[in-house]
């Protein structure tokens, strides 16, 4: 399922438990970076990404969201 998403062309936008561990899918022909990717980042772009991790979002920010850190249980660190 993973591979499936992220090569096809999708209309959906996947569910928070599935982006929680992946770094990107296609929505409508535009690949999109999730929580999870965008973590990975060293501080926030600004650049309004749907998925922003950082707080406040779309700031620039280096501090992630603490309700991502809490309620999904992200895992801080090298991300391959």
């Amino acid at each position: 399922m993973l591979s499936r998403l992220m090569e096809e062309d999708n209309d959906s936008i996947p569910h928070i438990e599935w982006r929680k561990w992946n770094k990107w899918y296609w929505y409508k022909g535009t690949k999109v970076v999730t929580e999870y990717g965008n973590a990975a980042k060293a501080k926030c772009c600004a650049k309004g990404c749907r998925h922003c991790p950082f707080d406040p979002l779309h700031s620039g920010s280096d501090k992630l969201r603490k309700d991502l850190i809490g309620r999904l249980g992200y895992r801080i660190g090298p991300i391959d």
